[in-house]
Parts: structure tokens; C-alpha cells; sequence
């Protein structure tokens, strides 16, 4: 070979990603089935996978039996599908359990419809290893019994240290519909215990937990365990009695640049439950969360002082407050905006000091589109980082992400055309309006529907909502409209209207 021949081959071999420097064994063109691609592999070595539904025998329950390898799909999640049919004959989708180490990876696969009534982890078993996987969808996987507790529709975690990045958890569940002794379903997504977890830009959605005594975690139960999210989302995610989204009991818990909206709970903790855990919000925004009892965006036993919340924004609960503890002493908040909770705001004994102090607030947001699931802050945002309380930056989630890209200092809050007085507004919506021409003001539901219209006088500085007797209690949205310009802002109502005379 000659000497420049000899250069170019081996500086092509520097090139080429670390997994792919073993062999490569690809399904289904010479290993018929996932599962005989991976029994042909050594460490190090990498299965490739080509698009399509994977089933049937040695398409489930895919073990690495120990080997770190990497097993990943050519095109991604949404072409190359393993589909466990577990309804026909209850199965998982994986079962990695034989001490894989990071080097282990499981990259690019959807894991749908996996079933089981014993045991746990009906889309991924995760025990005594600490497996990568990335890229990933578990969707429709389900633990359901009648007769035996039940945890981890998606994934079940135990005595592991595993990583998921950039992967989706949709509509998984656990689901105990028998009578006690067997009674506890945790973990819709995920159930963790004596573990460490780290999930990093993951997506949490419509997954539940039901049980006729004790359900928990719609989307994430964690006992005894570490966890760390960074940049997630968990949005629309339900239990029956506690942690609508997130359920934590003895762990050790980080929260940083993670959106918590929409969840439910039928006791206590809509968006979190944390129990006897350390926990720690950093930059998050929860919003519209929910508990039938207390804590509609969380609640908390145990030390309170265990609990430090910074930058973060707790708006919007449907019901249940902002915050509720159950314990003494007072919970640590830092330039955070509690704002619009229906069940109140600063209103617990660990909060009700310290609005107005520490660069905490008590302000609408002003989200870009909440509707749309749009939790960015507008330019005006009192969240904003040209806007907050001095040495606070950015409070909540996400940055500016719609109107004027800068805020003047000098401009004044009345620089807004639009304002409400009073939010949570009683008895009446009040607004305070600056001259536009051809003035409407519209009222939206939160599900878009147009609720009224009110056509204003060119030039009028106040306007005032009275709506119909029937109207519940709840979030609206005030529209300004003139021929140039929409201006839009959300209020609360937060006891019925009381109809005044005009």
C-alpha cells in the first residue's frame, strides 16, 4: 500500500464514531430479529436496526445479558417500531438486568403496547445495571392487574443508574382495578427505586395512575432513589390520590429548565408530591396543575426547610393553591413568581412571609400561549429577565418568545394597552385600557372558546366584564383587538360571579 494511501485509511478510522469502531451486525438483513442481532454482538459492538414494526418472539423482552453494546435504529423512533402486543400474550419490551454499564445503549426505538400483570416495567425492566438510552418513545405500555400491585407502565427501575436523553413517555399507565390487598398502582412513566436517574429533555404526557387505595406518580414515582431533571416537560399526566405529575418519597431531587403543566391529582400534589425528600427547583415554570385536596402545584411532608425553590413560577392552579405543607417551618423560595392559583397563592404558613422579599412576586407571567402549550414569556413578562427584581435574571422555564424583542427601561407598566385590575378578579373582570382605534375586547375560555364581545368607545380608559350567571369560575383570556394590533392578557376568577347591577 502506498504511504499516502496507508494516511488517508487510517485517518478515516479516527473519524468514525466510537460506536461503530466494533463490528456492525444489521437486522434483518443478517440477523432475522433484534434479539438475534444482539446475541451475535460482542462488547463493543453496535446492531443496527433498518425501519420497520418489529414482532413477535426475539422481538421482545430484549435482553443485553450482560454485553455493553449499542443497539440502534437507522432512521429513528417514528419508522422503527418494537410493538409488544402484550394484550394477545403479556410481554415487555426490554429486560436489561445483568449489570450493563453506560456502554450499554439503546438508541432511536419506539416501545408500544407492552402489557403484564406481575411484576413491573411493561415497556423496560432496568435493574442492577445503567443502561444509556436515547431517543426514544415509550408509548401505550401497561401494567394492569386485578390482583397484584402494579408499577411502571413505561420503565421500572431498580438498583440502577440509567440515563434517558431526548426521549417521550405518552399514555402509559398503571392501572390496578381489583380489590385490596392488592392496591397500589406507581409510576404510569416511570417507577424508580434504589436508584439513580438522570432524564434530560424528555417528554412526560397523558400518562396515569389509578388504584382503588393508593395510586401515585402519573408520571414519575421515585422511592429511596436520586433524580435529576433538566429541560423536560410533564403535561397532562394524572394519579388518583397523589402526584399528578411527580411523586417523591426519601429521594434526593434536582428540577432545573422543566415546564410541569396541566397534571391532576385526586388528593394531594397536582404537579409534585414530595415526601420526606430533598428537593430542589431551579428555573422551572408549573402551571395549571390541579389537586382535589391541597398543593395544586405541590405539596410537601417532611422538613420544609428540605425544600429550596429559585427562579421558578408557580401560576395558574386549578385548584388545591400554589403550595401546600404539611410540616413546620419555612420552605426556601428565591425570584419566584406565585401567581393566580385558585386555592391561593402565598397563602400556606411556610410561603406566607416571604412574597416581597428574596426577589419573590406575585405577577401574571404573561406566557406567549398557554393555550398552545407556549410557556415562553412575552417581552413585558414581570418574569423576564429585563424585568425582574434585581440579581433574579430569568424566572421560569423559558426565555422571551414573543413581543418587542427588548424592553425599554424607561417604559412604564401602563406601556401595555391592556391591563386587568384585580387578578384574581371577584364579582367583576375590571380592565384598564389606553386608547386604540376600533376597540373590541373579547373573552376567550381557556379551550379558545369565544365566551363574550365587548365593543369599546375609541379612546375609552376602562371596561368591565359581567358575565352570565352560568359562567364558572376559572382561567379566561382578555382580548384587545383594533385594526393594527392584537394585545391579549389571562386572568383568573376565582370564586363564582356575583351578578351586579348595571
Amino acid at each position: 500500500m502506498h504511504v499516502k494511501s496507508l494516511v488517508v485509511v487510517l485517518l478515516s478510522l479516527v473519524s468514525v464514531p466510537d460506536c461503530l469502531l466494533g463490528a456492525t451486525i444489521r437486522v434483518p438483513f443478517e440477523e432475522p430479529t433484534i434479539q438475534a442481532g444482539v446475541d451475535a454482538a460482542a462488547t463493543g459492538d453496535t446492531v443496527l436496526v433498518a425501519p420497520g414494526i418489529y414482532r413477535g418472539y426475539e422481538n421482545k423482552r430484549i435482553s443485553f445479558y450482560g454485553r455493553d453494546i449499542v443497539l440502534l435504529s437507522e432512521t429513528g423512533p417514528e419508522s422503527t417500531i418494537i410493538d409488544i402486543e402484550g394484550f394477545g400474550e403479556p410481554d415487555q419490551g426490554f429486560s436489561i438486568a445483568h449489570g450493563e454499564t453506560p456502554a450499554a445503549v439503546i438508541d432511536g426505538f419506539t416501545v408500544r403496547n407492552g402489557y403484564l400483570e406481575t411484576g413491573a416495567g411493561a415497556g423496560m425492566l432496568i435493574a442492577n445495571s445503567s443502561p444509556t438510552v436515547r431517543n426514544c418513545i415509550f408509548l401505550d405500555n401497561w401494567m394492569g392487574s386485578a390482583f397484584n400491585d402494579v408499577q411502571g407502565g413505561g420503565v421500572a427501575i431498580e438498583n440502577g443508574s440509567p440515563t434517558f436523553t431526548n426521549c417521550s413517555f405518552i399514555n402509559n399507565r398503571v392501572w390496578f382495578f381489583g380489590q385490596p390487598p392488592g392496591s397500589v398502582a406507581r409510576g404510569g412513566a416511570i417507577y424508580c427505586q434504589f436508584s439513580s436517574l438522570q432524564l434530560t429533555s424528555c417528554t412526560f404526557q397523558s400518562n396515569s395512575a389509578r388504584a382503588v387505595v393508593y395510586a401515585a406518580g402519573g408520571g414519575i414515582f421515585s422511592h429511596t432513589s436520586s433524580i435529576d431533571l433538566t429541560e423536560c416537560t410533564l403535561i397532562g399526566n394524572t394519579a388518583d390520590l397523589e402526584g399528578g405529575g411527580l411523586c417523591f418519597g426519601g429521594s434526593d431531587v434536582s428540577i432545573a429548565k422543566t415546564i410541569i403543566a396541566s397534571n391532576e391529582s385526586g388528593s394531594t400534589g397536582g404537579g409534585i408530591l414530595s415526601a420526606g425528600s430533598i428537593l430542589q427547583l431551579s428555573n422551572c415554570t408549573l402551571n395549571g396543575n390541579g389537586a382535589d385536596l391541597a398543593g395544586g402545584g405541590l405539596f410537601y411532608t417532611g422538613s420544609s426547610s428540605d425544600v429550596t425553590i429559585e427562579r421558578t413560577i408557580i401560576a395558574f392552579s386549578q385548584r388545591g393553591g400554589a403550595i401546600r405543607c404539611d410540616s413546620p417551618g419555612d420552605m426556601v423560595l428565591r425570584c419566584s413568581d406565585l401567581f393566580g392559583n385558585v386555592g391561593g397563592d402565598w397563602a400556606d404558613a411556610c410561603v406566607v412571609s416571604q412574597p416581597g422579599s428574596e426577589g419573590n412576586i406575585s405577577a401574571d407571567p404573561l406566557f406567549c400561549g398557554v393555550a398552545t402549550g407556549d410557556f415562553h414569556l412575552n417581552a413585558a413578562s414581570p418574569c423576564a429577565p429585563s424585568n425582574t427584581p434585581a440579581g433574579c435574571g430569568l424566572i421560569g422555564a423559558l426565555d422571551v418568545g414573543c413581543g418587542a424583542t427588548a424592553v425599554q427601561e424607561t417604559a412604564s407598566p401602563s406601556a401595555n394597552p391592556l391591563r386587568i385590575l384585580r387578578n384574581p378578579a371577584t364579582e367583576m373582570a375590571e380592565f384598564e385600557i389606553f386608547p386604540l382605534d376600533g376597540q373590541v375586547l373579547e373573552i376567550f375560555a381557556v379551550s379558545g372558546r369565544l365566551v363574550d364581545r365587548l365593543p369599546l368607545l375609541d379612546g375609552a380608559s376602562r371596561a368591565t366584564w359581567q358575565p352570565k350567571e352560568s359562567t364558572p369560575p376559572g382561567i379566561y383570556f382578555a382580548a384587545l383587538r383594533s385594526a393594527n394590533e392584537t394585545t391579549a392578557v389571562k386572568f383568573i376568577t376565582a370564586v363564582k360571579f356575583i351578578l351586579l347591577p348595571r
